[in-house]
């Protein structure tokens, strides 16, 4: 018999604890490693900031966007993950979104003439032409 615990045993449980204290969570793919809680939010594609705000206000953590971007269908994503403990479990929740937009949250309060100012800091900018 083995005496060693299930290294999934926590984070199954952490999730079901989860799933029922926030049945209203967003729909997030969830896979139980072994020690960690992994969720992805893939789609649909339109919802996906609302996605990624839920779970960070949820977790009280912040999203940060991975390097690069990558291509589906047709579409060139990024995706921004977030890194938190919960319930003494590590979760880690990666939510792809077109990598052209810009979250809806950051233009609330601007001005017309400010929002065409905003960036994605983790697109480079395009290196300007040299006259010559």
């Amino acid at each position: 018999m083995n005496t060693q615990p299930n290294p999934q045993l926590a984070p199954a449980m952490a999730l079901v604890q989860l799933l029922t204290d926030h049945p209203d969570l967003t729909v997030v793919r969830w896979s139980v490693d072994p020690g960690t809680l992994r969720g992805y939010v893939c789609g649909p594609l339109d919802g996906n900031w609302k996605a990624l705000h839920a779970c960070a206000d949820l977790f009280g953590a912040t999203a940060r966007p991975r390097k690069g971007t990558y291509e589906a269908l047709g579409i060139r994503l990024r995706t921004y993950e977030i890194t938190t403990i919960w319930r003494d479990v590590p979760v880690e929740i990666a939510v792809s979104i077109p990598a052209d937009l810009h979250d809806p949250a950051l233009m609330e309060g601007l001005l017309d003439e400010q929002r065409h100012q905003l960036i994605d800091p983790a697109v480079p900018a395009e290196p300007k032409a040299v006259a010559a």
